[in-house]
């Protein structure tokens, strides 16, 4: 059986098919895949047994097939939300260009804290400005499952659906936030979230926070439901496909208790937002999935924002592995329309001091008079 190396460390993508990740791309006679249908994943020590990945074909709601690799040992589960979003690409339901750069609006006591941590604070979304955000995608993912479910023929996705249903209408996962704009200069954002905006580079930001998803929030509703419609078929889809292969003889109610659905329904919010032109980080905390592979969840922090003690995770803490440390990289800092040169020397001074003289300071071009 062929070996192969993966470095986890480089993700590379396959502009054919829309994939991303640190195996080859898995469809079938792709130039960036490989013509065998399984390998094995050469072990990191001596002592470690090699993965075996396989190739799995996968039937599309929207038409056709779609593939990804499947873990000898492990469910689906856990391949699930990437190849979800690969698959996505492929269909152009994501926004595949983004900026290089993306924006955190924030207090200047939020640039302190975020430059001594050396972290980017993933707010728990029930104090986020608007509780609701989340509750609009939870919303249409229960429309779709209650449609699924008067479809589904077998008894074990059945009851997997009326898990999922009970789930959704009280959400018990931990969902963090951290909100960023595409805008580098928005007056709405100045008068919303501080003077400060943060600039942070999208290829770094992203491996910083393991175990979470960088994307642009989407806006349309035709283009949610199709996403849901994706989603969900492809999460029961890999259920069945565990249960078949008996990979959930561990954690055999892994589909029940985890609410994959939220990583989708965090990234939707409604029309009448997308003047935001907002991206989000989210994680989302599985504490049983990961009890189950020996690692515990991040710890929580709190800090005081607008009368209010605000729980929050510092992205530093969402890791799986020692083995993973992408360091959090700022190329730059603007100053809000109402700033002014004590200001500019101050965040300037700062920042040098914290080793960070090569990040630009700048100042808003917006005619805001104070």
């Amino acid at each position: 059986m062929r070996r192969i190396r993966v470095n986890l460390a480089n993700n590379t993508k396959c502009p054919v098919h829309g994939t991303i990740g640190a195996l080859p791309c898995a469809w079938p006679g792709c130039a960036n895949g490989i013509d065998e249908d399984e390998f094995e994943e050469e072990p990191i020590s001596e002592t470690s047994e090699p993965e075996v990945w396989k190739r799995h074909e996968w039937s599309s709601p929207i038409g056709g097939s779609y593939f990804s690799w499947e873990c000898s040992h492990l469910p689906n589960w856990f391949q699930a939300q990437q190849t979800f979003w690969n698959e996505a690409r492929r269909l152009r339901l994501v926004q595949e260009e983004h900026p290089d750069t993306i924006y955190h609006y924030t207090s200047l006591e939020g640039l302190v804290g975020i430059v001594n941590s050396r972290s980017v604070w993933m707010t728990d979304y029930s104090y986020l400005n608007d509780r609701r955000e989340v509750r609009y995608g939870i919303d249409l993912l229960l429309d779709a499952v209650n449609e699924l479910q008067s479809e589904a023929t077998r008894d074990d996705v059945q009851g997997l659906l009326s898990s999922w249903k009970e789930k959704l209408q009280a959400p018990t996962n931990r969902v963090c936030i951290t909100s960023f704009s595409g805008d580098d200069d928005s007056l709405s954002q100045w008068r919303a979230y501080g003077p400060i905006a943060i600039g942070f580079p999208v290829y770094t930001l992203a491996p910083h926070v393991n175990q979470s998803r960088l994307q642009s929030v989407e806006y349309e509703l035709a283009t949610q439901r199709k996403l849901i419609q994706v989603y969900l078929n492809h999460l029961v889809s890999a259920f069945e496909a565990d249960v078949d292969g008996n990979r959930l003889e561990r954690i055999p109610d892994l589909y029940h208790k985890s609410d994959r659905f939220l990583e989708l329904a965090a990234f939707f919010k409604h029309h009448s937002f997308r003047t935001e032109n907002e991206y989000r980080l989210v994680y989302i905390d599985y504490p049983e999935a990961l009890s189950s592979l020996g690692l515990t969840s991040p710890s929580r922090s709190f800090r005081v924002s607008h009368g209010r003690i605000v729980p929050y995770v510092a992205s530093t803490e969402v890791r799986v592995s020692e083995h993973h440390d992408f360091p959090l990289e700022i190329t730059e800092i603007v100053l809000g329309p109402e700033s002014d040169e004590i200001l500019e020397q101050g965040v300037r001074e700062f920042l040098d001091e914290n080793e960070l003289e090569k990040v630009e300071v700048r100042r808003s071009l917006v005619p805001l008079r104070s």
